[in-house]
């Protein structure tokens, strides 16, 4: 590099500095002189700028997304278990709190929701509904990587005179684990840091982002494409159950009138806006199910 010393390093460990920076060794001239030649010009830089975040855009849009969908397929299912009940942990330390739902109320909706796994041959050992308080996250529910789905008593409460609804909710809850979107998620995000770690030159800790990432969901919203994804499924098998796209409008209209009322206190609602930033906006969604 211009302005540097070339060093010349011996077998034994030891090295020789020149004094001159400028100074280059003869049997490197050639190679010196290529690097030094596109140090300085000015369109080898301009290039650079353009096409190095192009690379990074293909690399972290496109490349990291297609390798998690392949490492996904690639997991074991113990793997996903474990990973599953981490971040179960986590969230339940961190957001939530033993239901207060009415054990009657509880066991209505356990009831449809078995029933709409049979009816969609959907393995009842997997997908696994649980109830629990939450003042971080509010009238919601999400799924967890081993098909553990958690609704809060304020969303069971919310729709409790719109059953259809939350059985909407369940099926988006259940999309979201067909397409295995917690764990894509997952790898993605650890894909995406050591791809940045590697290119910048930051090592340090390169081990603990590739096996300590079984949490890291928990801190992040799905991507857009993922929610459009896990709202068509939802959409799809009410229909194929005999019930309406409206309900899955109904759910979110609901869900967005809540939230609204929330956000008027939003010093109590930081975790629930950060964890809904990701998704489509509630208006694009009731319109997509109305059409």
């Amino acid at each position: 590099m211009a302005g540097l010393a070339d060093e010349l390093n011996f077998e034994d460990g030891s090295r020789f500095i020149p004094l001159d920076v400028s100074y280059r060794w003869p049997f490197k001239e050639k190679s010196h002189h290529v690097m030094e030649r596109l140090e300085k010009s000015k369109w080898a830089i301009l290039a650079a700028v353009v096409f190095t975040p192009l690379f990074m855009w293909l690399v972290l849009y496109k490349a990291v997304p297609a390798i998690a969908v392949y490492s996904v397929d690639t997991l074991p299912h113990n793997v996903i278990n474990q990973m599953g009940e981490q971040s179960f942990t986590v969230i339940k330390k961190l957001a939530l709190d033993p239901s207060e739902l009415p054990i009657e109320q509880q066991a209505k909706v356990q009831a449809h929701f078995k029933s709409m796994l049979n009816a969609l041959s959907l393995d009842q050992s997997v997908y696994r509904l649980s109830f629990y308080k939450s003042d971080s996250f509010g009238a919601n529910a999400f799924a967890l990587p081993h098909g553990r789905i958690v609704v809060t008593d304020e969303l069971a409460n919310l729709l409790a005179d719109k059953p259809n609804a939350l059985k909407a909710v369940l099926l988006h809850e259940m999309g979201h684990v067909v397409h295995q979107h917690s764990v894509r998620i997952t790898a993605q995000s650890a894909a995406s840091t050591i791809v940045l770690a590697v290119v910048f030159g930051d090592l340090e800790g390169v081990a603990e982002i590739a096996l300590g990432t079984g949490a890291s969901f928990a801190q992040q919203g799905f991507s857009r494409d993922m929610e459009r994804e896990a709202d068509s499924f939802a959409l799809t098998q009410l229909e194929s159950l005999g019930y309406s796209s409206n309900d899955f409008a109904d759910a979110i209209e609901a869900l967005q009138k809540s939230h609204t009322s929330e956000n008027e206190h939003l010093e109590k609602v930081n975790n629930l806006l950060e964890y809904l930033s990701s998704h489509p906006s509630a208006q694009e969604r009731i319109d997509n199910a109305r059409k």
